[in-house]
């Protein structure tokens, strides 16, 4: 899906958009919001069972989670530079730092124990989306 695109949505709410190599800056690492990416890749069969739940953590966190999609296909300088060997992998980051990343399908509930830390550590200075 193109950068700017959104997935996740419901209603008319986006709850997942798309970044890519060259608006990741703006997208991802001048967020005031913790944000999650999620590698994939359209011929993934693992990315495509894995999409539901990070569509769902992105509605379940709507407002104090940024979640980001990044096909690995479109966007080789951003696999590079995370060093992205297989997908699906989510990475979190907080504050245009990386706190944690995974590879492979994990459960919601192991991935969202990850993002209430981060989130939590968020809540002490407000920050709200621009």
């Amino acid at each position: 899906m193109p950068a700017g695109k959104s997935w996740g949505q419901e209603a008319g709410k986006t709850y997942v958009t798309t970044t890519s190599d060259s608006t990741f800056e703006k997208d991802v690492v001048k967020s005031r919001l913790p944000v999650l990416l999620d590698f994939w890749a359209v011929w993934c069969g693992p990315c495509r069972m894995y999409s539901p739940t990070v569509d769902q953590v992105a509605q379940d966190y709507q407002g104090k989670l940024k979640v980001v999609k990044i096909n690995v296909d479109d966007n080789p300088q951003l696999s590079k530079e995370f060093g992205i060997r297989a997908i699906p992998t989510s990475v979190l980051m907080y504050k245009g730092k990386v706190v944690k990343g995974w590879m492979g399908v994990i459960s919601k509930d192991d991935l969202t124990v990850e993002i209430d830390k981060v989130i939590k550590k968020a809540k002490k200075k407000p920050a709200t989306e621009t």
